[in-house]
């Protein structure tokens, strides 16, 4: 089966959310590594042990993108298993962005294991002052703030203006998931007073349809 068929397929189980473990596990071993993207792409839909193992295997992968890709999707899984993967890839992995999704994984799922814990907070703390990459640091206050910590929206909406486009993008991004009933009033605030001077394009479609949603509900 050539890599289209395998793309072709892989997409059939994206929309029908029903990965196929078996068909998954061989080709999130594919040379190519856009399958096995797409591999993790699907896994988002799974549950328990057998995509959680692929997805595992993912993240350490020899590709960067696809260990990002599979950080990322492993918040779906609240394990003692994966918050340990992710826990470790937060201090270890060396790509910027895919260490900011391991961070940010490992705060959702630390989450979901442990609400609010002193020990976790500390974590997050350390990584924050230990940490070189803007990118990392929006990471930590993100799980830092689904961990209740005082200060942390406003250190994240200060992302706002950093001079790095894609880091004023991924805080867009992140403000778009922490937005709630409480929150919701200062974050449409912020993004659009910096819409008017936002000068990325890629960075003011992110606003502009974070602002339209949260608008509509």
């Amino acid at each position: 089966m050539d890599s289209r068929e395998i793309e072709k397929r892989i997409e059939k189980m994206e929309a029908a959310e029903c990965p196929d473990y078996a068909l998954l596990r061989r080709w999130a071993q594919h040379p190519d590594a856009l399958i096995r993207e797409q591999v993790v792409a699907v896994l988002v839909f799974g549950a328990g042990e057998p995509g959680r193992e692929i997805l595992l295997k993912l993240a350490a992968d020899s590709e960067e993108l696809v260990r990002a890709e599979a950080y990322d999707t492993l918040s779906v899984y609240p394990e003692e298993k994966v918050a340990e993967t992710l826990k470790q890839a937060a201090v270890s992995e060396p790509n910027d962005l895919a260490r900011y999704f391991a961070l940010v994984s490992y705060g959702d799922v630390i989450q979901e294991l442990a609400p609010g814990d002193a020990e976790q907070k500390a974590f997050f703390r350390s990584r924050l002052q230990q940490e070189q990459a803007a990118v990392c640091r929006l990471g930590c206050e993100y799980a830092l703030y689904q961990l209740g910590e005082p200060g942390a929206l406003k250190r994240i909406l200060e992302y706002l203006d950093d001079p790095d486009y894609l880091v004023r993008c991924r805080a867009v991004c992140t403000l778009e998931e922490i937005a709630n009933e409480e929150n919701r009033g200062r974050i449409l605030e912020a993004v659009r007073g910096r819409r008017e001077k936002e000068s990325a394009a890629p960075v003011r479609e992110r606003m502009d349809e974070l602002v339209g949603r949260e608008a509509a509900e």
